[in-house]
């Protein structure tokens, strides 16, 4: 799980490379909101693990994002990191229901 001031370095570290328009911040429970510039939306996440029992929390939450924002490009951040390369798949097969590039 990626403490509080490593998420938001991982943030920091993102946020320069945004070209313009707006992205997003989807944050798990378990960590506090992020602090990001005005043009990016932190979103939590706040039902289980994004890619086990929070998986559709996250489908409906990406659509609304996706929809609402229209954002450049969204960061997800977990709290566990043995479950990245579970959610990579799940993004790639397009078991989320959206048209995802992994960047």
């Amino acid at each position: 799980m990626p403490d509080p001031a490593g998420a938001q370095a991982l943030i920091d570290h993102w946020v320069p490379s945004l070209e313009g328009g707006c992205a997003a911040v989807l944050y798990q429970a378990g960590l506090p909101q992020p602090k990001v510039p005005a043009s990016v939306e932190a979103v939590p996440l706040w039902t289980g693990c994004p890619c086990c029992t929070g998986a559709l929390a996250l489908k409906v939450t990406l659509v609304r994002v996706v929809q609402r924002l229209k954002p450049s490009q969204v960061l997800l951040l977990l709290t566990r990191a043995d479950h990245v390369e579970r959610l990579r798949r799940q993004i790639q097969s397009g078991e989320l229901g959206a048209d995802l590039r992994l960047i």
